[in-house]
């Protein structure tokens, strides 16, 4: 069974990474991974975060895809100490 100790995962000092992504590409794909226009492929609200329409700068991103590109640089999450 794993063993979390919440004091050394807080007080872990995560080191500076720069990640470059793509919209089209990875922040759409992880869209999709996670079920936006799974059910309605034409639902406005979700469209945004798969789709560039007329008018719209920017693809939306989903404010959890920040948890996929933080644990690229870490290979996996037991690399956090008191995530054994």
């Amino acid at each position: 069974m794993a063993r979390i100790d919440p004091h050394l995962v807080i007080s872990h000092k995560f080191p500076e990474a720069t990640y470059r992504y793509t919209e089209r590409r990875d922040a759409a794909l992880y869209a999709v991974g996670i079920g936006a226009c799974a059910t309605d492929a034409l639902d406005a609200d979700e469209l945004r975060f798969v789709y560039q329409e007329d008018g719209q700068q920017f693809v939306k991103v989903f404010p959890t895809f920040d948890a996929v590109v933080l644990l690229e640089p870490l290979g996996s999450i037991s690399a956090i100490p008191g995530m054994e």
